[in-house]
């Protein structure tokens, strides 16, 4: 029977719960429409990790209140516990691909599934009394089994640590992904991230703090209202991610492998000369054309115009004027801008109105612009 102090502790576990579970039906809603940029992998991905984030939370509460049901699913809770990080990973890797060749390794799934296995191994050699009572006791340690009570109470720190690594490898690859955007997009507001920062940092903060609560036993963890704090992070970080998938508030580089719309004995783009006539078409086609005055302007929006391909284009502005393609467009808006409020027509228009006229896709973006442009 479940007392009133278990259905006491596991209430807080069911709040992260429902948010994956929210989660990932807004997300399954978005896929079966098509609507997200992203196209079906990456988000099924997202939906693969709110679904394990789900589970994982679900098996502590298993832990709490239904110990036989724990030991019976504890291998493949075992693998949640590490794996859940390597999926969020999986999916943040999809959206800061900058390269055609650049494929996820398989060998992230390899750990957490080699440590499964050897406590799938090691469980065959101890009663299953001895780990229904490592469960009920919360960690107690059993004389003569003192190893693998250890290794099997060792789950939220496992999680720790992993959680700890691949949001300190995100961080890496986020920030890489930024260098590369730039010469690709010219949408300020949404090749910034700025919004996974605001997940990935406070994340890791929480993660050190998470790895420090799992020196206290695990009966400790799951009965004092000390869980709150890090379950905010995580309940957090799902309504952000969703939040700004929905929103599709983020620049998806599509990748191009060297000599695209080029024949097969043609040299790569980084080999051809730039001509004047390169740059005369550039300018001119700038002119006439006006393509910054489209707010999510992606510098594979003008390859067709101009016949050529992204790597050519970007090599020309960085090689021809010293910029990457997010300043070089900038630039233009914000001389577009000043002519806007030059004109007397527009004395009286809001000067938002008129730096969405200028191209610029918010206020935020802007400002940023601006203030890069005075430095």
């Amino acid at each position: 029977m479940i007392d009133l102090q278990q259905i006491h502790n596991t209430l807080p576990f069911m709040l992260p719960i429902q948010t994956a579970i929210i989660c990932m039906l807004l997300l399954l809603r978005l896929w079966r429409r098509g609507e997200s940029q992203l196209g079906s992998k990456p988000v099924i991905l997202a939906v693969a990790a709110f679904a394990a984030s789900a589970l994982g939370w679900g098996a502590i509460v298993l832990y709490i209140a239904a110990p036989t049901l724990y030991v019976i699913l504890q291998v493949p809770i075992m693998w949640l516990f590490m794996g859940v990080n390597v999926l969020y990973y999986r999916f943040i890797y999809e959206i800061t691909k900058t390269d055609a060749g650049e494929k996820f390794s398989l060998w992230h799934y390899g750990l957490p599934t080699l440590i499964a296995l050897i406590y799938l191994v090691w469980s065959l050699f101890v009663p299953f009394g001895i780990q229904r009572f490592l469960v009920e006791s919360k960690g107690e340690i059993v004389d003569g089994y003192e190893a693998y009570s250890w290794f099997s109470t060792s789950k939220p720190l496992l999680f720790s640590l992993f959680l700890i690594v691949y949001t300190v490898i995100t961080i890496i690859r986020a920030r890489h992904f930024s260098r590369a955007v730039i010469n690709y997009s010219a949408d300020e507001g949404r090749m910034s991230l700025s919004w996974l920062y605001k997940i990935l940092y406070p994340l890791l903060g929480m993660a050190l703090l998470a790895a420090t609560l799992v020196l206290f036993s695990n009966k400790t963890l799951t009965s004092t209202p000390v869980i709150i704090i890090p379950l905010f992070f995580f309940i957090f970080r799902d309504v952000m991610l969703t939040h700004n998938i929905l929103l599709d508030n983020f620049v998806v580089i599509a990748t191009e492998p060297c000599g695209e719309q080029q024949p097969e004995d043609a040299p790569c783009p980084s080999l051809v000369p730039i001509t004047r006539e390169d740059i005369r078409r550039l300018e001119s086609y700038m002119r006439r054309a006006k393509p910054y005055l489209k707010p999510k302007l992606k510098i594979t929006d003008m390859t067709t115009d101009l016949g050529t391909n992204r790597t050519s284009l970007s090599r020309l502005i960085n090689r021809t004027y010293g910029m990457n393609f997010s300043r070089f467009i900038n630039r233009y808006r914000m001389e577009e801008l000043e002519r806007l409020q030059a004109d007397s027509k527009n004395a009286g228009v809001p000067e938002l109105d008129l730096i969405a006229r200028a191209g610029f896709s918010d206020w935020r973006g802007y400002v940023r612009v601006k203030n890069r442009e005075k430095i």
